[in-house]
This record gives C-alpha cells, sequence and structure tokens, in this order.
C-alpha cells in the first residue's frame, strides 16, 4: 500500500469512528506533536488511543475533510477541514504524517491562528 493510501485509510477510519482501525495504521511508539513545541503532547500507543476515545466521546459531529495532499518521501501532508466539538465549527489544521515501515511514527499539527 502507498503511502498516502495507509493515510486515506487512516482518515477514513477516524471518519468511521473507528477506533479499533484506525490504531492498526500507528506504530506502537507513535508520537503527535504541536508543530511549533520539540515534545510531544501524545506519546506511545496507549496514550493516542486515549486521545482518540475522548475526541470521539465528546464529538458527534466528527469528520474530516482533505483540502489539499502533498506526498513527499516518507511523508504525507494534508491540509484539512475538521469538524471535532458540539456546534460543527470547522477548523483548518495542516497535518504532517511520517511513516516509518508502513506505519505513521510521528504526526505534526499546524493549528489554523483565529
Amino acid at each position: 500500500m502507498r503511502i498516502d493510501e495507509i493515510i486515506q485509510a487512516q482518515v477514513n477510519a477516524y471518519n468511521e469512528r473507528n477506533l479499533v482501525k484506525m490504531m492498526t495504521f500507528f506504530a506502537d511508539d507513535i508520537q503527535l506533536f504541536d508543530f511549533a513545541e520539540s515534545k510531544p503532547l501524545v506519546k506511545g500507543i496507549a496514550g493516542v488511543e486515549k486521545l482518540y476515545q475522548n475526541v470521539f466521546d465528546h464529538s458527534p459531529n466528527l469528520h474530516a475533510e482533505i483540502l489539499n495532499r502533498i506526498v513527499f518521501d516518507d511523508k504525507v501532508i494534508d491540509q484539512e477541514r475538521v469538524i471535532t466539538h458540539q456546534g460543527g465549527v470547522a477548523t483548518e489544521v495542516v497535518v504532517i504524517y511520517e511513516l516509518a515501515h508502513g506505519l505513521i511514527s510521528r504526526v505534526y499539527f499546524i493549528q489554523e491562528k483565529k
């Protein structure tokens, strides 16, 4: 599977709220970062699973739409429009996925400035 197909399958699982399927795309030592920070927001598969379970539990209108995608080397860079929390307000985010051995190993989030 090409890396863009891996990321699309992960985004599809996110939109389906299928946490079990979504976790199969992440490495055990996955790290999530705010792009501006050097220390990860979350480390490890258990922490990422807990984070996304919380998102799914508190976001009945959850949906991510890919606006633009760039594939470069071992990275996929997505510009996404995301609806999470109640109220259905969409925000834009850039997500940089880094893959190793066919799994997502690092994710960097760049939030839209308000």
